[in-house]
């Protein structure tokens, strides 16, 4: 995309913003201020509050820039109270980024990409039912086996897997999408996750709002009576509840997908989805090879224990689009 055109998108994405009630935003990037953004801060007054260097060079001016804008760390921001939205416009290190800026986002702030088509390409977004068939091994079991229920993913953080799954499956799945996340980041881990994982999971981690993800979903103009978002804990919202609540039924679910990243999260939601899922439905772990494949903590161990529970359950290993991912076909 050229300079033009991006600038259009960030135009667009600002005034979108503005209009879900942002009235002080910055601009985040990493530790170079993209071309398209420079050349608007200097021939138009958008109204920016602040700009966020999240990468961890020394933070300095810009030159052309306005000199009475501020140049903030991701440190120097959480305390910076005249920011109510955060745009990042670097698209290379759009999800990464999101990581580095974690502690900010803990204000609730909105946060959105300068162009939503970072989150779903145009060649995802415009699929139709026979070319997404092509497109993806799970679309093209789900297509020839019949399948059409619900989708459940458990895990959303910013709709990375979740809002290209929507335009990947929807034309064969006649059920709802189904977000489930705490929108806070993670509970707090056993000692041993966060070990394995070279102290990447920890307590509050990959957090994304509740607002951000609505607002990126209509962005992306997801059919909103399709999609259906259950925020909160697992702890609160899968244990002791009824499945009945969120309008799901026995042998319903067709696709669930679960990257919830520990033992005790998986767990839940394994108890939760045993009766909903469809015999010969999907079901996925992001993180099955993680935590070193360890039988004691992570998402491997927690459905190994459930397999053990329910001996009945037979998972069949289908497709892996990434070492520590897998695909399986549940039975029961």
């Amino acid at each position: 995309m050229n300079v033009l055109s991006s600038a259009k998108e960030l135009q667009k994405t600002l005034d979108f913003a503005k209009s879900q009630g942002a009235t002080h935003i910055a601009l985040c990037y990493y530790d170079r201020l993209p071309v398209f953004v420079t050349l608007l801060l200097r021939l138009s007054n958008l109204g920016v509050a602040a700009l966020i260097q999240a990468g961890d060079k020394p933070v300095a001016p810009h030159p052309f820039m306005p000199s009475n804008l501020p140049i903030l760390s991701p440190e120097t921001a959480c305390s910076f109270e005249k920011i109510d939205a955060i745009i990042v416009v670097d698209q290379s290190n759009f999800p990464w980024i999101l990581r580095l800026i974690e502690q900010v986002i803990q204000r609730n702030l909105l946060v959105l990409p300068a162009d939503p088509t970072w989150v779903v390409q145009p060649s995802i977004a415009n699929l139709t039912q026979q070319t997404a068939w092509r497109e993806s091994v799970p679309v093209e079991y789900v297509a020839r086996s019949g399948l059409s229920g619900h989708y459940l993913e458990f895990g959303t953080f910013w709709g990375r897997s979740f809002f290209p799954a929507y335009f990947r499956f929807r034309h064969w799945l006649k059920g709802d999408f189904y977000a489930f996340d705490s929108f806070q980041g993670l509970p707090k881990p056993k000692e041993l996750e966060t070990i394995t994982t070279g102290g990447d999971f920890r307590e509050h981690t990959y957090n994304f709002g509740l607002s951000s993800f609505m607002a990126l979903s209509e962005m992306l103009k997801i059919d909103q009576e399709r999609l259906k978002v259950v925020p909160g804990f697992y702890a609160e919202t899968l244990v002791g509840q009824p499945p009945s609540l969120y309008g799901l039924e026995p042998e319903s679910v067709s696709v669930c997908v679960i990257d919830c990243d520990l033992y005790e999260s998986t767990a839940q939601v394994l108890e939760f989805i045993t009766p909903l899922l469809e015999p010969g439905g999907l079901i996925y772990f992001d993180d099955w090879r993680l935590c070193r494949a360890s039988r004691e903590v992570g998402e491997r161990a927690a459905a190994l224990d459930w397999m053990k529970v329910n001996p009945r359950i037979e998972l069949v290993e289908i497709h892996q689009d990434h070492w520590q991912n897998q695909w399986f076909i549940f039975n029961n």
